[in-house]
């Protein structure tokens, strides 16, 4: 039996698990590694493994107060809680479903959410587990004093002492809620409410996880029609719900100020075979437009020779967001891609899969949901020759039981590229048409 690998130490998360969620009837886990790719058949929970963390970057994100869970946002959209729970066919179906954040081998943080049972629909966030080098805490909504404190690191004691000592008051440690994290705060013993200043003395073992959740770049499979213009917004490090809706903003603020990464954009596009240059323009204090080369080539070009992008193709405008997406994240940085490879010819998704390569070697967190063989075959290639190492890609193939409830096999790459026994079926389905027609005239 080959050894198992260690989880990466070094990644912000090394791995997502999730129970309960939708089809997720038993606890599923995806292991990250630098290229993480989903594959499977169609409604097999690829890209519902990934909707609980969605769900959390739209909360956090929120500029109201959502509550526990912000269900109908822009990440992950949800009209009722059974939408989101899983249900078998002969059972009631689960009550509640968590999600497990982990950091290497020894810290994983899991929360739980219930669906709530009174007048106020949605969840409520009823636990949290967390098991950091062998030591287990667990917080839940209605732990007695005496239960929270025997579940509390030591080091908040020294604190709440220090404090308590300095402001000559009796203060107590309470479980405390800001939207999906669940938290330790200070107050006053007798006090029924909250003082503000303690709120600055809350502590959650899933903070460490919080910016890695909040920004998240993700891009759906759906990502509209190409405008002829587009609303100006700000740039920044994180972006709030969905990527695209930046890409116009980026690409005019690159353009200002002389970023390198704008003329490593054109150079990617016309590797692709889509267009040779992209231009923006500002027609308004709020309005941009985007431009792009007529042609795929700049020798075959004239430098004026640009129309909007919404004359051209789609393959420009549905991959224009993937390739940016790529060149904008830094290293540790998570960013989750549906279907980058939609509207594209079968050359230009070769190519995409080196610039897919090409950016986890830099360290972003690229996960990856798709269902195209040539992506696949291209990065085993890539593998092969020695330009990827194999220990930065991970393979999830995603299937359903019979009772309609997912499973994940998980594969690692071999240095010739091969992934063993992995039940992918890419391959099976090209060979069968294939044989499919030469029968047929023959």
């Amino acid at each position: 039996m080959a050894k198992k690998k260690k989880k990466e130490e070094s990644l912000p998360i090394s791995a997502i698990s999730v129970k309960g969620f939708k089809c997720f009837r038993d606890e599923t886990e995806i292991e990250l590694r630098p290229l993480t790719i989903l594959a499977g058949a169609n409604s097999s929970g690829k890209t519902s493994i990934m909707q609980p963390l969605l769900l959390m970057k739209q909360t956090l994100q929120c500029p109201w107060d959502p509550g526990p869970l912000l269900l109908e946002g822009p990440n992950a959209n949800f009209t009722s809680v059974k939408q989101m729970l899983w249900r078998g066919q002969f059972d009631d179906g689960a009550k509640s479903f968590n999600i497990e954040l982990s950091k290497g081998e020894n810290l994983k943080v899991k929360q739980t959410f219930r669906r709530s049972s009174g007048k106020i629909k949605g969840f409520s966030l009823s636990s949290l587990e967390h098991f950091d080098n062998g030591k287990h805490i667990k917080w839940h909504k209605t732990m007695k004093r005496k239960e929270l404190e025997d579940n509390i690191p030591e080091f908040l004691f020294d604190i709440s002492r220090s404090i308590s000592k300095d402001l000559n008051k009796d203060l107590i440690w309470y479980i405390d809620f800001e939207r999906c994290i669940m938290a330790v705060s200070l107050k006053i013993r007798k006090s029924s409410h909250p003082i503000r200043f303690f709120k600055d003395f809350t502590f959650t073992p899933i903070a460490g996880f919080i910016p890695t959740i909040k920004d998240i770049i993700h891009l759906p499979g759906l990502r509209g029609n190409p405008l002829r213009v587009y609303p100006a917004t700000s740039v920044g490090e994180a972006y709030s719900g969905v990527f695209q809706g930046y890409v116009a903003s980026i690409i005019a603020s690159w353009k200002d100020n002389n970023n390198e990464r704008l003329e490593q954009l054109c150079n990617s596009l016309e590797k692709l075979g889509l267009t040779w240059r992209i231009e923006s323009s500002y027609l308004s204090d709020t309005q941009i437009e985007l431009l792009v080369g007529r042609l795929p080539t700049q020798k075959q070009s004239i430098d004026n020779d640009l129309v909007n992008i919404a004359d051209v193709g789609f393959g420009v405008s549905q991959v224009l967001p993937v390739v940016l997406a790529m060149l904008v994240a830094e290293p540790g940085q998570l960013v989750f891609i549906e279907q980058p490879e939609i509207h594209l010819h079968p050359r230009a998704r070769v190519i995409l899969a080196e610039l897919i390569a090409e950016t986890a070697k830099r360290g972003v967190i690229l996960i990856i949901e798709t269902h195209c063989s040539i992506i696949l075959k291209s990065i085993q290639t890539l593998v092969a020759k020695g330009e990827l190492p194999e220990k930065l890609v991970k393979l999830h193939w995603f299937q359903r039981r019979e009772d309609g409830s997912s499973e994940v096999k998980s594969r690692d790459l071999s240095p010739k590229g091969a992934y063993g026994d992995w039940p992918v079926d890419f391959g099976k389905v090209d060979l069968d048409v294939e044989q499919g027609y030469l029968e047929a005239v023959l």
